[in-house]
């Protein structure tokens, strides 16, 4: 039977991607059990590889027909190669173990399967179960980004470095938020909001863009958390890039809205690790874009179960950063 069966796949580029499945199973002797996604960019199988349960990700495409989700996968592939031979050993503990994996036509890797219990709720990516916001959780959340934050350019192979995203606030996030001022007033039911905004993020533009570059998983959601018993993992490493040292934390934060005590203690901790003298501006400013992110993606996502929480504390807190006495004339 065909591993690959897609309306969404031409017929040459379905024949092209399952000989490639072929060729990657039968060159490392492995076996596909599952087919658990097909399209519209990934393939992924679970099954056994050296007597491991494994995973086989591989993007359907080759690099010069979908080049853009080449390059991301390219850097969770390149990231997992890095941390193998790494001095990070909290990160080696955590990410999933590479087995195998090729960059050209198309990217894909076979790597070890991650089983545990899934930290969010119903298959979301928004919600957490309750249980993951605990002071242990917390600890162990400052130590796994600050290993992250640990590692230096000069450590990473060029090739790596040359596919790292690097957030430029005009030139990328502002860009993405202009064709949506009128989602954003209208989900607060709030006229000249898109003023304000403006006005905000040109007065702190260069505080976000001056701010220190450390290495950020960028999307630590629900979804990439996995209990092992007494073990915790982290995975879907393929948006790591540069960003500010805030930007995980406050993912985090954010998700935590039902739960202030530990929203504080997850403040307080990252306080005391990162150290930086802009620290309540930056906060401010990473959580403002992160809310007005949220507000769009209101507009787009499934199921609003899942972000409804999010979506409420994210309008909440544009009102209070934004109700200041000097943005809001």
């Amino acid at each position: 039977m065909s591993h690959l069966a897609s309306s969404q796949l031409n017929k040459k580029h379905l024949e092209d991607a399952q000989r490639a499945v072929t060729a990657i199973l039968k060159k490392h002797k492995m076996t596909i059990k599952k087919v658990l996604r097909l399209g519209p960019r990934y393939y992924v199988g679970d099954g056994m590889y050296r007597g491991k349960r494994a995973v086989l990700k591989m993007c359907l495409y080759t690099s010069s027909v979908d080049f853009l989700t080449n390059e991301k996968f390219k850097r969770e592939v390149l990231f997992m190669r890095f941390l193998k031979t790494s001095r990070h050993a909290l990160l080696k503990r955590l990410a999933p173990l590479l087995y195998q994996s090729g960059l050209e036509p198309r990217a894909w890797y076979i790597r070890e399967y991650v089983g545990g219990q899934v930290q969010s709720i119903n298959d979301g990516n928004v919600l957490y179960r309750p249980t993951f916001f605990t002071r242990e959780r917390v600890k162990w959340i400052v130590n796994c980004f600050s290993s992250l934050q640990s590692i230096k350019k000069s450590e990473l192979p060029d090739k790596f470095v040359s596919l790292l995203y690097k957030p430029d606030f005009t030139r990328q996030l502002l860009k993405y938020m202009n064709p949506h001022w009128k989602r954003v007033e209208a989900s607060l039911r709030w006229s000249g909001l898109s003023r304000i905004l403006k006005r905000y993020f040109n007065s702190n533009r260069r505080l976000y863009n001056t701010a220190p570059r450390v290495f950020v998983h960028q999307e630590p959601y629900a979804s990439a958390f996995i209990k092992q018993g007494s073990r915790w993992r982290l995975i879907d490493w393929e948006n790591i890039g540069w960003g500010n040292p805030l930007h995980d934390y406050i993912v985090l934060w954010m998700r935590a809205s039902q739960y202030p005590d530990w929203q504080e203690m997850l403040r307080t901790s990252a306080r005391k690790r990162i150290k930086l003298a802009t620290f309540d501006q930056l906060w401010d400013m990473e959580a403002l874009i992160q809310s007005v992110f949220n507000v769009i993606s209101w507009h787009f996502y499934k199921p609003k179960s899942d972000l409804r929480e999010l979506f409420e504390f994210s309008r909440k807190n544009i009102k209070r950063i934004l109700t200041s006495e000097t943005y809001a004339r």
